[in-house]
């Protein structure tokens, strides 16, 4: 999903209130275990970052060394054709 709009409105607070509901669906086991994964695209240099920063959160892998562009796409694509994460839903 993505979002966007002027400072200020409510944007970074309202994804924060929806996922703490969902937080609390899951807890009582009304939803299945899902991923939330937050970008603040001000942050980024270069758009293509999202990538690397998607990779190390769903996969844990570029902690252990610098990720490029290429390494990302390659491990999000193998770790999303994976039965075990094929199952899991992330939440962008």
């Amino acid at each position: 999903m993505y979002i966007s709009g002027v400072p200020g409105t409510g944007k970074t607070a309202t994804v924060h209130q929806v996922i703490s509901f969902l937080r609390d669906e899951y807890d009582t086991g009304d939803l299945p275990y899902f991923k939330y994964i937050e970008i603040n695209g001000m942050r980024l240099t270069d758009p293509h970052q999202a990538y690397v920063q998607i990779l190390e959160v769903t996969v844990s892998l570029c902690c252990y060394f610098s990720c490029t562009l290429e390494v990302s796409f390659d491990g999000l694509e193998m770790a999303h054709l994976t039965p075990l994460t094929r199952m899991l839903t992330s939440s962008l």
